[in-house]
């Protein structure tokens, strides 16, 4: 059980009891009411519950109480002599199988004749059918769960955050003695509240999840080293877990995005054979998975180690990235980067920052304050920074395991162990710097002649060629929306979301030249005006947010600056007049390696 210390404690303890003989003989193992919101993990410790105690979670009697709304219908429980509709009884299911887990599932919902019922069963561990029949509930753990209280707290908030920002164990308690009678509530061994789970509770939980899809016979046959990048994680995140249903949804979205397009891809044998790494990543949109070959070169890490320029260092981590190495210079940089983000995150302002963010969040007042985004945005990204190295950590793990088993290093693992550096030190950079989490870039075509309006559009949809490319290569976040800028129609805008985003296309506003070849009288020049700006926090509708994003775009006044020329003809060349580099590396360039190259250049 992750993140549910009480309810924990509190069955280990009856266990202890249970072990060492000192249970009341005369009653049942235990009684517990399991309150709180839907998700948390009241049922699954039920069932963890009866494997580790009987051995199987066959050993859970399950009734769902909402069967039991009307006065008649404790002939579920009792039995009718004929086997009504062919449903046994509950009594008969315990005589059974006397050594149970019975969960009574949102017990609130049954009967108060169906209450009355159990108060027999509560206090003497006996209950008898209509034939007089008696079923022995001595041996059993009965588990009552309810959702009463679990969300009076709730108000307006950002993603996960409203499930934890006015919860308080009292109100379940008070909806529960509301509720039951106190003669009821006198029978329970103990009320367990369950708190609604935090981000770092349900990463913990997904990781729990993702470790058990590991565990099934179409991997275990394989040799496979699978690799969840965060990307993927927080993919899975956001449509596995809601503040309405907890983590519910998880296996759903597992399924849906991970399991059945791997299922996919071994039906249908699109996967190479022997030893591989697999690494499961997201653009925003979808799950991909990538397989690796720990012992050979990936083709694409050779093809893209060609010189960038001689402003690129070998021991620049984004020349790595370009470039995968893995000699020992490189081994050594990469180890040196990594101790260096970890001493970061174990520096006394970040637990201060930690320690202030949390406090922050506990003043009064807090979700009714206009800036609580920002806060909530700052922890954020402080879980995804963690959540990185973590990745990080385990890529290096991985390059060590493969230098041992092959006496060489793997250039695609040393390339890829870059990359997530090179990342997490964007996203340390934005958390000093406070910079926005999401970014809007859009791109409109500029006229300067009559007759050029396909052209220039066909050069924008190259530069968001560049952008996506840039984004997919960063692991960003990277969703499509379209904007109505100035009154000259939708144009095509993306909405990114990754370390460092805010900071690398805030360098883009302004003009991209593409100049080729024309008449007598000079070369034809394409320009395209890019523009970015911060995405709104809160929340806001999805409907609404391209009507945001384009007043957002309207406000911002458009500049004539020129940021970058490209030139394919006679040869080609980049000239970037903004942080003063150049490069021939056209093709680099428009497939979304700018960044780098300008790192290179500083």
């Amino acid at each position: 059980m992750i993140g549910q210390e009480e309810a924990a404690t509190a069955i280990v303890e009856r266990i202890a009891m249970l072990k060492a003989g000192l249970n009341d003989p005369g009653k049942p193992i235990g009684v517990f009411l399991f309150a709180g919101p839907t998700g948390t993990g009241k049922t699954e410790l039920a069932k963890t519950l009866a494997e580790f105690l009987f051995g199987s979670i066959d050993r859970m009697i399950r009734l769902d109480m909402s069967e039991f709304q009307a006065p008649d219908s404790t002939w579920k429980i009792l039995g009718t002599g004929d086997a009504q509709g062919g449903t046994e009884s509950l009594i008969n299911r315990v005589r059974k199988q006397p050594f149970s887990v019975v969960l009574l599932d949102e017990f609130e919902k049954a009967h108060a004749n169906v209450w009355d019922l159990f108060l027999q069963v509560f206090d003497d561990g006996r209950l008898s059918d209509t034939q007089g029949a008696v079923g022995d509930f001595r041996h059993c753990i009965i588990i009552l769960t309810t959702n009463l209280g679990a969300t009076s707290h709730r108000g307006s908030g950002l993603g996960f955050a409203p499930a934890e920002s006015g919860f308080s164990g009292e109100q379940i308690q008070k909806a529960v003695s509301q509720t039951f009678r106190p003669e009821f509530q006198n029978r329970l061994d103990k009320v367990i509240v369950f708190r609604p789970l935090t981000r770092d509770l349900m990463r913990d939980i997904l990781k729990k999840e993702l470790g058990r899809v590991l565990e099934r016979r179409g991997f275990k046959d394989r040799d496979w080293a699978v690799e969840w990048e965060a990307s993927a994680l927080e993919f899975l995140l956001e449509r596995g877990f809601s503040p309405e249903m907890g983590a519910r949804p998880l296996k759903r979205a597992i399924d849906q995005y991970v399991i059945a397009p791997l299922a996919a891809t071994i039906v249908e044998k699109r996967f190479p054979q022997g030893d591989q790494f697999v690494f499961v990543r997201s653009d925003g949109r979808a799950i991909q998975a990538e397989f690796v070959d720990p012992d050979e070169d990936a083709p694409h890490a050779i093809e893209r180690s060609a010189p960038v320029g001689s402003h690129i260092q070998p021991a620049d981590l984004g020349a790595l990235v370009i470039a995968p190495q893995a000699d020992p210079e490189a081994i050594a940089l990469l180890g040196d980067a990594l101790a260096r983000i970890d001493d970061a995150q174990s520096d006394v302002a970040w637990v201060e920052r930690q320690f202030g963010l949390s406090s922050a969040m506990a003043t009064p007042g807090f979700w009714s304050r206009a800036d609580r985004f920002d806060t909530l945005a700052a922890i954020a990204l402080m879980d995804r920074i963690k959540a990185a190295t973590g990745t990080a950590h385990s890529l290096r793990d991985r390059l060590t395991k493969a230098r041992e088993r092959s006496g060489k290093s793997s250039r695609e693992l040393a390339g890829r162990l870059a990359l997530q550096l090179y990342l997490i030190d964007q996203g340390l950079r934005d958390l000093v710097e406070a910079a926005p989490v999401e970014v809007a870039l859009a791109i409109e075509p500029t006229f300067g002649r009559p007759g050029e309006r396909t052209a220039a559009q066909a050069w924008c949809t190259d530069l968001l060629g560049m952008y996506r490319g840039w984004a997919a290569r960063r692991n960003m976040q990277l969703s499509d929306q379209q904007v109505d800028i100035d009154g000259s129609g939708r144009q095509p805008a993306l909405l990114v979301t990754g370390f460092g985003a805010h900071r690398t296309l805030m360098r883009e506003i302004g003009l991209h030249v593409l100049e080729r070849p024309g008449d007598d009288d000079g070369p034809a020049r394409m320009a395209a005006r890019v523009r970015v700006i911060a995405a709104p926090l809160g929340d806001v509708r999805p409907e609404r947010l391209a009507g945001q994003l384009a007043a957002a775009f309207n406000r911002q006044a458009a500049t004539g600056a020129i940021v970058r020329r490209y030139r394919r003809e006679p040869a080609p060349l980049v000239r970037d007049m903004v942080q003063g580099w150049r490069s021939g590396r056209l093709d680099a360039v428009l497939a979304g390696d700018f960044d780098l190259i300008a790192a290179g250049a500083e």
